[in-house]
């Protein structure tokens, strides 16, 4: 099980296909080479817990990433309400395209992933 069916993604950001997809490829290099030479359960358990170990700390990453704006958007304090006024005023002004590459860091995991992910067989 790959992508959101094995690590449900939030909506937010829309990285249910990016993470299944990158999945897909981290588990052909680890389930076709123990198939291809006609494995025991044993070595196909390696694999699985290879594929795991190799794909969790980036699921646990976007997922946290996830979680941070809908937190954020759906605070009722007055520091969230200041802050979307000051990016009113300042989307407004020209100045919002400084801001936004202050956050292009926390948009790099989204848009090219966390790990390194290569197909290899």
């Amino acid at each position: 099980m790959l992508g959101d069916a094995a690590h449900p993604m939030s909506p937010f950001g829309a990285q249910g296909i990016n993470i299944a997809l990158r999945d897909a490829v981290v588990a052909a290099n680890h389930f076709v080479p123990a198939l291809l030479a006609e494995s025991d359960h044993a070595t196909l358990d390696a694999a699985a817990l290879a594929f795991i170990e190799e794909r969790l700390p980036e699921i646990e990453k976007i997922q946290k990433y996830q979680a941070m704006a809908p937190r954020i958007q759906l605070s009722a304090s007055r520091w969230v309400s200041l802050a979307a006024l000051w990016i009113r005023i300042l989307g407004a002004s020209g100045v919002l395209f400084l801001i936004s590459k202050l956050g292009s860091k926390f948009r790099h995991p989204f848009v090219h992933g966390v790990t390194d992910v290569t197909l290899k067989v």
